[in-house]
């Protein structure tokens, strides 16, 4: 379901006063114990959206541009910056790796949408009766890149069961799945870099509590 405006969008203000009045998307995040009683509903639904974005990509390429295809390069130098001075030395070799890891990953050779958050309170479902997904918010993250991003955040808020079930959906689903398990091994790292530049303490401290 795509919101639909509610009033004239207030685009002629700075940044932060911009306005845009939309209708509610239905559902809620899926609560743990649902997942676990339908991993198939879930998977198959979430690689309709992963086959959705790649259908989407010749269409809306041009809007987003080829920022992801260098982003582990900027991610690895923001972490080695503001997050290696904070943490201990065995910290640091563990950083080390999986930024090495994720720094290996090919280029993908057709590059297509990827969410970029696609999990956790992104995703919204309704059971009516039969469980299906109502809602993806979030699109502010929307790259071109590989599909094991996305598959990355499916395992990191479902597991790698319905992750590897949705990502049926991709050309190679056994190397997505593979180069995903090395992205997630990241996201703490996604989590305490933001938050490190921004001040957010609460945060930076919960991702980097394991490499302290």
């Amino acid at each position: 379901m795509v919101p639909e405006p509610l009033a004239p969008v207030v685009d002629d203000e700075p940044i932060g006063r911009c306005v845009l009045v939309t209708t509610r998307v239905p559902g809620q995040p899926l609560p743990a114990d649902i997942a676990q009683r339908q991993p198939e509903a879930i998977g198959d639904a979430l690689g309709q959206v992963l086959t959705a974005l790649a259908d989407a990509t010749e269409q809306l390429r041009d809007l987003v541009g080829q920022a992801g295809l260098d982003r582990w390069a900027r991610f690895a130098a923001g972490v080695e910056r503001e997050l290696f001075p904070l943490m201990s030395a065995e910290g640091r070799r563990r950083a080390r790796r999986e930024l090495d890891d994720v720094l290996s990953l090919p280029t993908p050779a057709r590059p297509v949408l990827v969410h970029g958050d696609l999990g956790g309170s992104n995703l919204l479902w309704e059971q009516s009766p039969r469980l299906r997904l109502s809602g993806v918010l979030d699109w502010d993250e929307l790259f071109l890149g590989g599909q094991a991003n996305d598959i990355a955040s499916i395992a990191a808020t479902y597991g790698w069961s319905i992750a590897r079930r949705a990502a049926r959906a991709v050309e190679d689903p056994e190397r997505a799945v593979s180069e995903a398990s090395y992205i997630k091994a990241t996201f703490a790292l996604q989590q305490a870099l933001p938050a490190a530049l921004s001040g957010d303490t609460e945060n930076l401290d919960d991702g980097l509590d394991s490499y302290r």
